[in-house]
Parts: C-alpha cells; sequence; structure tokens
C-alpha cells in the first residue's frame, strides 16, 4: 500500500492492494491490539515523532522476543506550541511520552526513538536555557538514552503526529492503566 502514496505513482487498485488493505485492517482490529506490560522487565521504549500540528508517541516493551505495543497517546499542538521551533516540539513529544507513561517507565530503563538527530545530544549539553534547559532537567530524573530512527522507519509515531484534528474540537484524555 505505500506504493500508492509515492511521488508519480499511478492510482491502480487491484487484487494485491485489497488484500494488502484487508490483511491491515485484520491486525489493527484484531487482538492483541495493546498488551499488558511486563512487569518484571525494567526496560522500555519510546517512538516519539512531532509535526507541524501534533506530537505523538508508542510504548513498547521486547516480551519474549517479540516488540509488543503497551500504550499510544497523541496531542495536538495549542497555536503557541505549534509555532516552537522543531528542537523543542520533537522533545516536547519526549516530555509529553515520560509523563503519560510516567507509571510505567518510572524506575525503567528506557530507550528513546526520535527522527530528530540533534536531540541526541541534548542530555549531554552543559548550558541550556529556557525551555530546553527545564526539559533537560527534568530528564534527567530518568535512565533515559534518546537514540536517532530515520523518519522512514519511525512511521508509526509519525502517523499519531500528524492525525487531523480540528481547532474546536475536543476529546477529553483518557488514561487506562
Amino acid at each position: 500500500l505505500t506504493e500508492l502514496t509515492k511521488k508519480n505513482i499511478t492510482w491502480c487498485w487491484k487484487h494485491e492492494q485489497k488484500e494488502a488493505f484487508n490483511a491491515l485492517k485484520q491486525r489493527l482490529t484484531s487482538s492483541p491490539i495493546l498488551r499488558h506490560p511486563d512487569l518484571t522487565s525494567a526496560q522500555y521504549s519510546i517512538d516519539t515523532d512531532a509535526s507541524q500540528y501534533g506530537i505523538g508517541a508508542i510504548l513498547r516493551q521486547n516480551q519474549q522476543g517479540e516488540e509488543v505495543v503497551i500504550a499510544y497517546t497523541s496531542k495536538h499542538l495549542l497555536d503557541r506550541e505549534a509555532n516552537w521551533s522543531t528542537i523543542e516540539k520533537e522533545l516536547y513529544a519526549i516530555i509529553h511520552a515520560i509523563k503519560t507513561f510516567h507509571v510505567y517507565v518510572h524506575g525503567t530503563q528506557i530507550t528513546v526513538y526520535s527522527d530528530h538527530k540533534p536531540l541526541e545530544y541534548i542530555m549531554k549539553k552543559q548550558s541550556q536555557s529556557g525551555r530546553l534547559g527545564r526539559w533537560s532537567l527534568f530528564l534527567q530524573s530518568f535512565n533515559i538514552k534518546i537514540t536517532y530512527r530515520p523518519g522512514k522507519t519511525n512511521q508509526n509515531a509519525d502517523t499519531l503526529s500528524r492525525i487531523p484534528i480540528h481547532h474546536n474540537s475536543y476529546t477529553p484524555a483518557i488514561s487506562v492503566i
């Protein structure tokens, strides 16, 4: 199906595309979509992304050799947040994920994957001011490693950050623990 999204590709919906679409629907709607965390494991990974108007993250854990999804989160950016620099939005996606998944990740080892390479160095920078400084200080209270992952392999979080939400719509936050 991803071939249909490429530039200069003629739209073609045949048996192969229909089968791929049906397989995707089946996987997205069948159990287990989310798994309970393995509390004996002290490792989690979080995929994050920020777009012009939203942020998204996925909490994952390796269980018996298989990467499983524990939780998802996404948030529409307020107008003032949408005006932030790219590094601020990408770091905000991590902050939002850590705060949302705090009950799972506090006291554990966390690997965060981001498609914004400068974030790998954010924790190493000695002198930061303002928002980035406060957020870096917050992240230092966690056992966290930020790792670069190219955007083409970070598509799940990318999709969550790009969900179109209208400014006047309101969906209350839902927490399921």
